[in-house]
């Protein structure tokens, strides 16, 4: 849907565009500072978003960036021709006499690109919305997909970090895990297997682990042994499962911690003892931190 449909001027800054072309002109080191903050969408303007577009390339080639550079970039470019000139590149490197603002102003164009984006997302679901002969379902899975296409709508470049910052970042992470060693504190989140937890140095913060195996190799039971062991450290633990109901998966940790016969929970006469066991096991995960996701919009393809 055209994001003038409603007679709504789009949210934009023809101004700000304008200075940060002009600024990246007259200082070409200047890009590296806006490089990670935005690119051609966040220039509403067609003509200024293709003059931005010839100064990344020139950037990207390691080629001067000025009038005439930039100028010569743009030749054959029929948004430009049709629209501007050298005196329209002369008029936008007089907007401004420094590059001191620059990363302020890509900062707010930004803002503008990602209010365009909102705005025309919900346009179009609103659309989908209207149609009768919509299915419903559709319509909230576009929903779904559009709001986390939104809420990545902000990464634009790799995020960096050079050695002498990742350096003091590790140093001090060090201090800190041998200050909490010398208290006797737990420096991570215990898996509940002693020999996995020094091989791992315990769970950490930011990290990713994958457990991969052939099927019925034991994945869900040893992603619920993980579990356990988090929860019963008192860290808030949440577990998501494509297969199995909350039902099961309690199931499944009852049966790992209790003598009971794994054909119980399901259709087997249980013992006086299978059923005090049961529901003593089924008291203290009650009692530990655990939130089971249930989910109907997420499937194995997204």
């Amino acid at each position: 849907m055209n994001l003038t449909e409603y007679n709504h001027t789009p949210p934009s800054a023809p101004e700000l565009e304008e200075a940060i072309l002009g600024a990246l002109m007259l200082e070409r080191d200047s890009f590296d500072r806006i490089e990670n903050i935005i690119n051609d969408e966040c220039f509403y303007q067609p003509i200024n978003r293709a003059v931005f577009n010839a100064i990344h390339l020139l950037y990207d080639n390691s080629q001067p960036i000025d009038l005439l550079t930039v100028y010569e970039q743009l030749k054959g470019n029929e948004t430009f021709e049709k629209n501007g000139s050298v005196s329209y590149l002369a008029n936008l490197t007089s907007r401004v006499s420094s590059a001191i603002h620059i990363e302020n102003h890509a900062r707010i164009l930004r803002e503008k690109q990602i209010k365009r984006s909102i705005i025309s997302a919900c346009s179009e679901l609103q659309q989908a919305a209207y149609e009768e002969v919509t299915d419903v379902a559709d319509v909230l899975n576009d929903f779904a997909n559009t709001a986390d296409q939104l809420n990545n709508i902000t990464a634009i470049g790799t995020d960096t970090i050079t050695s002498i910052d990742a350096s003091k970042s590790a140093l001090l992470l060090f201090e800190s895990r041998q200050e909490k060693l010398r208290k006797g504190e737990v420096t991570g989140i215990p898996t509940g297997l002693t020999k996995l937890d020094q091989i791992l140095g315990l769970m950490q913060p930011g990290q990713v682990i994958i457990i991969a195996a052939r099927a019925a190799m034991g994945k869900t039971a040893f992603a619920l042994n993980l579990l356990h062991a988090s929860a019963s450290s008192g860290y808030q633990s949440a577990f998501l499962s494509l297969e199995m109901n909350e039902n099961e998966l309690i199931n499944r940790l009852i049966l790992r911690n209790s003598d009971v016969r794994s054909d119980v929970l399901k259709n087997t006469i249980a013992t006086e003892k299978e059923i005090i066991n049961i529901n003593v096991e089924a008291g203290r995960i009650a009692r530990l931190p655990i939130t089971f996701i249930r989910n109907s919009s997420v499937t194995i393809n997204a």
